[in-house]
């Protein structure tokens, strides 16, 4: 009897020892952004990198904020902190690490994104 307590203990040692818990997609906070508008751009300001990428009309993108820090650098109980402006949004993250700037089709987007020259 021993023998096959043995052995069952450890049988459920040897599946316990291949478990491979799932793998789950980034948990990183998001907000999609999108410029309505047919005739205007409209930026977006990330703060405090003062980034500022431009969508020209039609255009979405997607920002991710890493969040390993986010207990530390609450902005009282949000993430995040967004205000409007007539010119675009000003984006305040609780996050003092990166930022990922994302078209629709993925790609990962440079500050200064389409900014329009300075005449």
């Amino acid at each position: 009897m021993p023998d096959l307590v043995y052995r069952r203990v450890v049988s459920q040692l040897a599946r316990a020892a291949a478990y491979s818990p799932p793998q789950y997609a980034s948990a990183m906070p998001k907000i999609r952004f999108n410029n309505p508008h047919t005739d205007k751009l409209f930026m977006i300001c990330l703060e405090p990198w003062a980034e500022e990428y431009w969508l020209r009309p039609g255009d979405a993108f997607t920002v991710e904020f890493d969040e390993s820090d986010r207990a530390e650098q609450m902005i009282g109980d949000a993430d995040f902190d967004v205000s409007w402006y007539d010119f675009g949004i000003l984006v305040w993250t609780a996050s003092g690490k990166d930022v990922t700037v994302l078209d629709r089709s993925g790609t990962r987007l440079d500050h200064g994104h389409q900014q329009p020259n300075a005449d």
